[in-house]
């Protein structure tokens, strides 16, 4: 069966390179496979719903001609420059050679594994989605191409410089921008958590916000969560019991002033948010790190 799984490769890649490191750590991605791949036949379709014992992920950069992908129902051509992130066993993607293609749909590709790659690519989607817009004459396509020697190879590298190689193509492959309304609510998203992280010590909420940046207070929330993966109340308060962790570390430095400080005009709110965040109240925090 290997051996006709093997026959099968050789036609349809073009070459590829095998990853191994030379020792495992916990937690840390790992890269598998990069490979150029040509598909020409509509019997070619990577249903996720079929994947459900396969772990890891990848992403898929098309080169030329054209592939299709179904993500939630919708259908998206997947043409030159166009690319996709996904987790194998993800039952809403599914990926093929469309029927009515009149050329081989080449790609590239990397895929990838490791104990919590599955929870950064699902992370990853959340915040920027499946879809983006590759420059096949930029970064990351450059950084993959860099690996193409003989049709098929192996190469040993450090769990940290494997690492290193997964991280860093995904930042490429997030930062490529997805253009119009992505780029705005990504922009919106930057402007909410740069004011938070200057001015957390005012009175600010969700409806303060809204007004200020003349939009709904509904668009606001919706598009907050959606790239943050937290509500602006909660990241709000990360921020305020972050500065008031250091503040409590200033011994002369009341702890009702500290509540102050950090944007909170009742003691009790101050005192239940940074109990719940922390498991210690403020003074059995301040008396822990002194």
């Amino acid at each position: 069966m290997k051996e006709k799984v093997d026959r099968f490769f050789e036609k349809v890649r073009i070459w590829q390179v095998q990853f191994e490191t030379s020792f495992f750590l916990p937690f840390l991605p790992e890269p598998y496979l990069i490979a150029e791949e040509v598909e020409n036949s509509p019997a070619y379709v990577m249903d996720g719903r079929k994947r459900s014992a396969e772990s890891g992920g990848q992403f898929v950069i098309t080169l030329q001609g054209r592939g299709s992908i179904n993500i939630g129902g919708k259908k998206f051509d997947l043409t030159p420059g166009k690319s996709f992130l996904h987790n194998h066993h993800d039952p809403d993607v599914c990926y093929y050679y469309p029927p009515d293609a009149r050329e081989p749909w080449r790609f590239l590709w990397m895929s990838m594994e490791g104990e919590n790659i599955c929870s950064l690519i699902d992370a990853l989607v959340r915040r920027f989605g499946h879809l983006y817009d590759i420059p096949l004459d930029g970064e990351l396509v450059q950084k993959l191409f860099s690996f193409q020697g003989k049709k098929r190879q192996i190469r040993f590298l450090s769990p940290m410089d494997g690492a290193n190689l997964v991280l860093s193509a995904l930042h490429m492959l997030c930062s490529s921008g997805k253009g119009g309304d992505a780029d705005k609510s990504s922009a919106l998203v930057r402007n909410v958590q740069n004011i938070l992280a200057v001015e957390y010590r005012q009175p600010l909420n969700v409806t303060v916000l809204a007004r200020r940046l003349n939009i709904s207070r509904e668009h606001l929330s919706r598009t907050f969560s959606r790239g943050t993966g937290m509500s602006l109340q909660k990241c709000l308060t990360h921020i305020r019991m972050r500065a008031a962790a250091e503040l409590l570390k200033q011994p002369q430095l009341a702890i009702k002033e500290v509540a102050v400080q950090c944007g909170y005009k009742e003691y009790s709110v101050f005192y239940r948010n940074f109990s719940s965040f922390f498991h210690l109240s403020p003074e059995a925090f301040r008396t822990k790190h002194r």
